[in-house]
């Protein structure tokens, strides 16, 4: 798995107004395995494990995960 963050693309890494939001489909990505959030403060984590590949992201709305 790897870490993403929720409106940061590196090919991009400074947008020209900081209030302004990319997209909600730059935030999707495949999950063909795993999908995971983790509270580093409370040290606990969610994993879901689908049974087929989705597009899954770290939704907008804070706290949560979105599948396809």
């Amino acid at each position: 798995m790897l870490e993403r963050k929720v409106n940061y693309n590196p090919a991009f890494p400074v947008l020209p107004d900081p209030q302004e939001k990319q997209f909600i489909s730059n935030n999707y990505y495949p999950v063909t395995s795993a999908i995971a959030m983790r509270d580093e403060k409370l040290h606990r984590q969610v994993t879901i494990m689908p049974d087929r590949t989705q597009g899954g992201s770290a939704s907008l709305i804070n706290n949560t995960i979105e599948l396809m």
